[in-house]
């Protein structure tokens, strides 16, 4: 990859000045956003407004297969493998329940 804007810390190369700016916070530790309601500070916004579901309990990603909702894209996904053809290859030793990832497992 690579751009004309590059980082004058590792060198790292960016197409958008923007996106060096966002990326120049992994070295300085800055993080300028911070929640109103518990003061967590995040070093990009979409972050923080990712964090601001756990505190208004808002849940945008819907599974077209149940219904079930999600806060975070990652999650749906992750359920999503549940309704899909694939075998879950994790079995629990105590009553034979498939499942497709270790923490679902860890979690039943």
């Amino acid at each position: 990859g690579g751009g004309p804007h590059c980082c004058d810390i590792c060198g790292k190369r960016f197409t958008h000045l923007r996106s060096l700016e966002r990326h120049h916070l992994v070295h300085t530790g800055e993080r300028p956003h911070r929640c109103p309601q518990c003061g967590r500070s995040f070093s990009r916004l979409g972050n923080l407004e990712r964090h601001q579901r756990i505190h208004t309990g808002e849940r945008p990603y819907g599974c077209d297969a149940c219904g079930k909702r999600f806060s975070r894209v990652e999650y749906l996904k992750r359920h999503q493998l549940i309704h899909s053809n694939e075998k879950a290859t994790l079995k629990c030793s105590h009553c034979g329940t498939g499942f497709s990832d270790v923490e679902q497992l860890k979690n039943h």
